[in-house]
């Protein structure tokens, strides 16, 4: 006569998923701010290139024509014509869902004196820095709380 032995269970119980689920909550609770802020941070150094990037720019039609004034007839244009730049600087249709901030003239550029801003838009808005500046002088600065760690 043999004996059935009694089998033996493999898996996992329901309260060792639950524990588990209840773990990966808490870490993606903590992670997820973090990784917020990174991406904030990312968007923002990539800005400030285009801030730079602008800047330079202007110095090279400065060298050229004396002035950084791009519109004989006032107000602040880019060069192009355009009046205000996006980063990221993608162009097309897919691009609006992208931007991050609109960079524009603070302020008719003179022929000797430049300011120039990137305002957060979207979900950059959230980020500590605030608005970005940089001038002819190269002098930088931000609206937000945080100002000295954001350039």
């Amino acid at each position: 006569m043999s004996r059935l032995s009694p089998q033996k269970q493999e898996g996992f119980t329901l309260l060792e998923l639950m524990v588990v689920v209840v773990i990966v909550a808490i870490l993606a609770a903590v992670a997820w701010p973090s990784y917020q802020n990174h991406v904030r941070k990312a968007r923002r150094v990539e800005c400030e290139g285009v801030l730079m990037r602008s800047a330079a720019t202007l110095e090279r039609r400065k060298s050229a024509t004396l002035s950084y004034a791009t519109n004989p007839a006032g107000g602040g244009q880019f060069p192009g014509g355009v009046s205000r730049i996006y980063c990221p600087a993608e162009t097309g249709a897919s691009a609006a869902g992208k931007r991050t901030y609109a960079v524009t003239f603070l302020g008719a550029p003179s022929s000797t004196t430049f300011t120039l801003q990137a305002t957060p838009i979207g979900a950059q808005a959230a980020d500590k820095c605030g608005t970005l500046t940089l001038n002819h002088l190269g002098d930088r600065g931000a609206s937000g709380a945080s100002a000295p760690e954001c350039w």
